[in-house]
């Protein structure tokens, strides 16, 4: 973001949520129930009582074609749902838009969810959208920010701490989302396809989950009858459906 973006964004801010910019009044006000549950059920038991924590970064990480954001669109439904403000920071411009049209089509309201991505072609620094998710913070405006780092980044401890400081004087929690696990942070989550349980076309995702140092895990199922919007591939058509 350009100086003069970044005085936009502010003044955006100011007028969908006046005042709080201003004197960091909390948008929510009191604790909401049910805050930090991701809505998929394995997941919010093993981390019970919540899986997000305000003033917190969670991890949440996997290779490629984990089904690591097929998860994340389940809980930021199930989070549009419940009337949190939630921006998305895609930092390598990867997010692909018609993935996550249906949340804001089916289950937001007043544009509870917010992205923010690089302009076709443009190439940012991580420290720079290190910045960005700062001052996301600091507006105390937004429930959950969500950073995507993409593949094959990671913070470094200078960012790292300078994220913790930002949460310190925020309302937010903290989502990174990565394909590499990170020792930092007092939640993480790492998933991974079950292979043998989608040779079996009853797909399960792995997920190991650590937890101020104790891990464990499950395994969350994935419907085949889920929305095509799930899948960034085209549907191929089963001939076999065909009448001879």
């Amino acid at each position: 973001m350009t100086a003069q973006q970044v005085l936009a964004l502010k003044q955006s801010l100011e007028e969908r949520f006046p005042g709080l910019w201003l004197n960091g009044e909390n948008l929510s006000g009191a604790e909401i129930s049910g805050f930090g549950q991701t809505g998929i059920e394995r997941i919010d038991a093993c981390l019970s009582p919540r899986a997000l924590n305000r003033q917190r970064i969670t991890h949440w990480v996997g290779p490629g074609s984990s089904g690591k954001t097929t998860l994340l669109r389940k809980a930021v439904a199930k989070w549009c749902e419940a009337e949190f403000n939630i921006v998305y920071i895609d930092t390598q411009g990867q997010l692909m838009a018609n993935d996550w049209a249906y949340i804001n089509e089916n289950h937001c309201k007043k544009n509870r969810l917010w992205f923010v991505r690089p302009d076709a072609g443009e190439v940012k620094t991580l420290n720079h959208y290190v910045g960005v998710v700062d001052l996301f913070l600091a507006s105390r405006a937004f429930d959950i920010v969500i950073m995507d780092l993409g593949t094959n980044q990671k913070l470094s401890l200078l960012s790292y701490s300078r994220l913790q400081r930002a949460l310190q004087n925020s309302k937010s929690a903290l989502l990174v989302v990565g394909s590499q696990a990170d020792n930092q942070g007092n939640i993480q989550l790492g998933f991974q396809w079950d292979i043998q349980s989608v040779q079996l076309h009853e797909p399960q995702i792995a997920c190991s989950i650590t937890k101020n140092g104790l891990s464990s895990k499950t395994e969350v199922a994935v419907s085949l009858d889920e929305s095509n919007c799930l899948f960034t591939h085209p549907q191929i058509c089963d001939r076999r459906s065909r009448e001879a």
